[in-house]
């Protein structure tokens, strides 16, 4: 598959779906193309339905399958892929008439396997964190209430502190640290 320098330390260990993620095999999502209309790679806008579970490239193509832990994985104040969505669109800067466009006419299904990577790294991220003893668990702790009060599951944030040889995750934001020490 691949591997990560230092892989045998829990930070070796996080990094590991990171570290060459472009060569991961994407997360196999259905792939749903729509009766009458020619199948197309391209993107203008993607977007989630309301329950987070398929993404509309475009019209002729959805993903579905997406797994809720996918939205635990966060990068600051929302998941990778929502940056995905978000980052990934055709865009014109009003002043210049510039037009910014992530397609890649050499590579048309790009940014079609790019979310399925996202997708893989996001759950597999999930699972190494969840796995990891103590805060790092992403679990609530005995003694420390979790910020969210309806008990969802805490989120996996992107950064990573390090304090001696522990890793702590951290957010960058108000979120950091949800629960009280």
């Amino acid at each position: 598959m691949y591997t990560v320098p230092d892989s045998g330390t829990r930070v070796g260990w996080l990094g590991q779906p990171h570290y060459g993620y472009e060569k991961l095999d994407p997360w196999p999502l259905g792939w749903v193309e729509s009766p009458g209309v020619p199948l197309s790679y391209r993107i203008e806008k993607m977007k989630l339905n309301k329950d987070k579970t398929e993404l509309t490239v475009n019209p002729s193509l959805k993903l579905t399958g997406i797994s809720p832990e996918v939205f635990r994985y966060r990068l600051g104040n929302r998941s990778a892929l929502e940056w995905v969505i978000d980052q990934y669109q055709v865009s014109e800067y009003k002043r210049s008439g510039i037009q910014s466009d992530p397609n890649r006419a050499y590579d048309r299904e790009y940014i079609v396997r790019l979310v399925g990577k996202v997708v893989r790294v996001s759950v597999e991220t999930v699972k190494i964190v969840e796995g990891l003893p103590g805060e790092n668990s992403g679990r609530p702790q005995p003694g420390r209430a979790p910020c969210d009060k309806r008990s969802n599951p805490s989120p996996v944030y992107g950064a990573l502190r390090v304090s001696g040889n522990r890793p702590a995750l951290h957010a960058g934001s108000d979120e950091a640290d949800c629960y009280s020490r």
